[in-house]
């Protein structure tokens, strides 16, 4: 019946598995998933969104998939190259889409790849081995590992990973792309024409401009919305397109610039066979294979259960459930697959998967506020599948052909753009950003008003930066094979050497679990038939609130639900981008039986599709901050029926659209009731609504 309750799985933690036993998380995996397998299939077939995904995932997909492709082919002496990349994107997609059980997840080459690529290439040589097959090898250790870490359910270590960790490894990304697009450029001076050089660096310039204007689209007062969507969604396409058009001007045609280089027709980049000759190596090499057997793995566990992680994000209200340890087994099956046929191995692109969840989620904006609600996500296989045979597809020779005249300064001007890019929403980066903001135009938040003072702000920041150094001094040095072990080494680092350093409260209040636990809820398959009802929608909200007492911030921090609770913290997140208006999500985690929690109606209106996934993402959240003990507590503000928060009803009280109109036009009344709750609890900005 529409609307009628349903209950959720009591007791379900989907990272841990329930026992210890060989098996039993794999097999918690399949037995949360394999009842929804067909509605994941029929899923993709409801709204005409999952076409839009998939054609705007094929962009987010072909071109970063095609640059780190310019990147191996130099790195490995065209060992790797444009088919290797885009046969190894197309077929972990593929897979994945099919085999997985949280499909959701985007499936590619990363940039970390790319440099253990290039190191076990430089390793190879330097022992006179044959690349391929040592890196064959290499990956079928690395495959078995997988299915070890999967078997014996390692992945339930995941619950300890924290922000300080994933916002290192995210500005590691980053300054990896910057550091590649600098080199490309640099090389285009130390080995070509001058001229030629000069309209190299002009052409990556204009892409970097070009693709982040476009992108800001979304923010312009021209055209219509949808509009302005679609060319925030493609803009770096636009720019590629544009700078690609170019050099074939008839006066500058005649400059001598580097091309990407393509083979004409679908086969391997140098002359060989697709399997790849194992046996061409000595016993000895077989066995010395496991070394970077097991740092791939240790990438692996990292990169691509983080890139889960974020797909399944808390605000994103996913109902169907994870699978952690099934899909690291998948993983390791297209980890064997790459080494079998000589192409690099995929794994969850970040942030491609988690705006991939994004793209396929339903939003709509609370009328009062004008904040964004994300009521759920088209939880389907079809939109992962189709993008990854639409990035098959390019293998014909045609298309092949054409990416053949893409000048590589273009891909450097794109590694420039996803490197910037990847900064936004890091708060690692926005920390470090604020101290070089001039004071008088900084947003308050982390001062000793907040409980934070800004020495141990800065002393955090400082051991995060410093251990960014140091691994991105270890990826450019002979030891490059071993960073997914530093990387790896963040965890014992944060769990046992800062607290000894810094005080317990201080790490609470900067740091957090990199997901709430508790925030990834699981719907039986009776359950989901009921999706596309507003008031089970609602229903269901609830209820995953009740059980989880867990509070999901959802676009600007709209919060539409007040029921009694005890705060335990208040995390604030702040986009310092914004120096006169400053947009904040409020965030409260409890132990009661009941939360603040975001609810919305399943409308498929008003659809952004591709905002950036990372400024909503749980690595997000600037500060994790103590309310004082002399701010009334939500539980009090429930009882004061004098007391009406903007944006913000109680369970006992309909919310109308007179209230709203009331709630919006009694502005003195909204801005003294902010001046009492914002010293510790909700903290919003005055006029925020306007600004939402």
């Amino acid at each position: 019946m529409p609307g009628a309750e349903r209950s959720l799985p009591q007791g379900d933690d989907p990272i841990q598995s329930s026992s210890n036993k060989p098996f039993s998380g794999i097999e918690e995996d399949l037995r949360r998933r394999l009842p929804l397998y067909w509605s994941d299939w029929k899923d993709g077939f409801t709204s005409s969104r999952v076409l839009s995904s998939i054609v705007f995932m094929f962009f987010c997909q072909i071109l970063p998939a095609v640059t780190f492709a310019a990147d191996l082919t130099d790195s490995t002496q065209r060992q790797y190259g444009v088919v290797e990349v885009l046969l190894s994107t197309g077929i972990g997609g593929i897979i994945f889409s099919i085999l997985a059980g949280q499909p959701l997840v985007i499936m590619g080459v990363t940039g970390p790849v790319a440099v253990f690529s290039a190191t076990v290439y430089e390793v190879a040589q330097a022992l006179h081995l044959e690349f391929l097959p040592f890196m064959g090898w290499s990956m079928i250790w690395a495959a078995l590992f997988h299915f070890i870490i999967a078997i014996f359910n390692v992945c339930n270590t995941l619950k300890y990973v924290t922000r300080f960790s994933c916002e290192i490894f995210g500005c590691l990304i980053a300054v990896i792309y910057i550091v590649k697009g600098g080199t490309e450029i640099a090389r285009n001076f130390q080995t070509g024409p001058l001229d030629g050089a000069l309209l190299s660096l002009l052409l990556a310039l204009g892409t970097l401009y070009i693709a982040t204007m476009l992108g800001s689209a979304r923010r312009w007062d021209l055209f219509k919305k949808p509009i302005r969507a679609i060319i925030s969604d493609y803009a770096a396409a636009a720019a590629i397109v544009i700078f690609t058009a170019i050099p074939c001007l008839p006066k500058l045609s005649t400059l001598s610039i580097t091309r990407l280089s393509v083979p004409p027709t679908f086969q391997p980049t140098t002359n060989r066979p697709w399997l790849v000759d194992l046996s061409a190596l000595p016993v000895w090499a077989v066995f010395a294979a496991i070394l970077p057997g097991i740092v791939l793995t240790v990438l692996f566990y990292f990169d691509h259960n983080v890139s889960s992680l974020l797909t399944q994000a808390p605000e994103f209200n996913l109902r169907k459930g994870p699978s952690f340890h099934w899909d690291f087994f998948v993983l390791g099956v297209c980890t064997l697959i790459s080494g079998l046929i000589g192409i690099p191995a995929p794994n969850g692109l970040i942030p491609q998967a988690p705006l991939h969840t994004r793209s396929v989620a339903r939003i709509t904006r609370d009328p009062s506020s004008n904040a964004e609600i994300i009521s759920g996500a088209i939880e389907n296989r079809i939109s992962p599948f189709g993008q990854a045979l639409f990035i098959s597809l390019t293998l014909i020779p045609q298309i092949l052909h054409i990416l053949g005249l893409v000048p590589r300064a273009v891909l450097a001007g794109l590694f420039l753009y996803m490197g910037l890019e990847s900064f936004v929403g890091n708060t690692l980066a926005e920390r470090v950003a604020l101290f070089f903001r001039d004071k008088n135009l900084t947003p308050p938040g982390l001062n000793s008003a907040h409980g934070i003072p800004t020495k141990i702000v800065f002393s955090f920041t400082a051991i995060q930066l410093v251990a960014l150094g140091l691994i991105f001094y270890i990826t450019e040095s002979p030891a490059a094979i071993s960073f997914p072990v530093f990387i790896l080494l963040l965890l014992p680092l944060r769990m046992w050497v800062l607290p000894r350093i810094m005080e317990q409260r201080w790490l609470e209040s900067l740091d957090d679990y990199a997901v709430a636990r508790a925030g990834i809820q699981v719907a039986h398959a009776d359950e989901i038939e009921g999706e596309d009802d507003p008031g089970f929608t609602q229903t269901l909200s609830r209820r995953r609130t009740e059980t989880s007492a867990w509070c999901c911030p959802s676009g600007n921090g709209s919060v539409t639900e007040l029921s009694t609770i005890t705060p335990r913290r208040h995390t604030l997140s702040r986009d310092l981008r914004a120096t006169d208006s400053v947009s904040r999500e409020g965030e409260i985690d409890s132990d009661s039986e009941s939360a603040v929690t975001v609810l919305g109606d399943n409308s498929k209106d008003g659809d952004e599709k591709a905002m950036n996934a990372s400024a909503h993402s749980p690595l997000h959240p600037f500060a994790n901050i103590e309310p004082d003990s002399s701010v009334p507590t939500l539980a009090v503000l429930d009882q004061m029926n004098s007391v009406e928060v903007p944006g913000v009803r109680r369970r006992s009280i309909a919310f109308n659209s007179t209230q709203r109109k009331r709630s919006t036009s009694n502005s003195s009344e909204h801005t003294r009731q902010r001046e009492v709750v914002a010293s510790g609890l909700l903290e919003t900005t005055e006029g925020d609504g306007e600004n939402n």
